[in-house]
């Protein structure tokens, strides 16, 4: 709660210097707005309540994160490196982390009660082809930027290589264990904790994306800069030149 309470206040900040140019202050102002409800509604609200409420904030997030990536020009950088970073981390990781966190919720709740309804594992069995044109969504996008640019592959890979492999062994888990098995197998404690660690893996690979995503941008604003430089004394030259 307290670190959400920081991320918040950092993102005011933000919002505080780009709000008014991107447009985007009431978009921000409506998700603070149903977090700050959905906060204070927390201790008397039912698991299932509690679980659609969560989902509409975090897909309500996921939108706003696509409203700003769109509002800077980002979503349509032309370069393609940086393009398909972006389009990785906001339209293909953060919804596949979703996807991850609902098969969790439900996991947990079927391995808790010992027994799934055939509704349920229907359920669990769209979750799972969610989650695997999902994972083949963000599979492509960050294969196009380890193909083009050697430097991110080697920034990139370790992290992205772990998350892959924590994907396949949870789905893998889900299979035999909830979707196959006449009853759920595993304790409600061993899938939260196979899911927790499988959405911690593509949390990290998503900040080190968007960590190798500043840094190329930073380059690139430190070039156009000193591009601006060079082109600005030329021309003071042919200037001076026409006195």
């Amino acid at each position: 709660r307290a670190e959400i309470e920081r991320d918040v206040q950092v993102l005011n900040e933000l919002d505080a210097q780009y709000g008014a140019t991107l447009g985007i202050t009431n978009d921000w102002n409506s998700v603070k707005t149903e977090w700050k409800s959905l906060s204070a509604d927390l201790a008397g609200i039912e698991s299932k309540a509690s679980f659609v409420r969560h989902t509409q904030l975090i897909a309500h997030i996921l939108h706003f994160m696509v409203s700003v990536a769109d509002a800077s020009g980002l979503t349509l950088d032309a370069d393609m490196e940086s393009h398909y970073m972006i389009d990785a981390v906001v339209n293909r990781i953060s919804w596949e982390m979703e996807y991850l966190g609902q098969a969790r919720a439900l996991a947990v709740g079927l391995a808790a009660r010992r027994a799934a309804t055939t509704e349920e594992k229907v359920h669990l069995t769209g979750l799972l082809s969610v989650i695997n044109n999902s994972n083949d969504s963000s599979d492509h996008a960050l294969s196009v930027v380890t193909k083009v640019s050697p430097g991110a592959r080697a920034r990139l890979e370790p992290t992205y290589a772990a998350a892959q492999q924590a994907v396949r062994s949870y789905i893998t888990h889900l299979q035999k264990h909830f979707q196959e098995a006449e009853a759920p197998e595993m304790s409600a404690s061993e899938i939260f904790t196979v899911a927790t660690q499988t959405i911690h893996q593509f949390v990290d690979l998503s900040q080190i994306v968007f960590q190798t995503l500043d840094e190329r941008m930073a380059l690139r604003i430190q070039n156009a800069q000193n591009h601006a430089l060079l082109v600005g004394g030329f021309c003071a030259g042919l200037t001076l030149l026409a006195l």
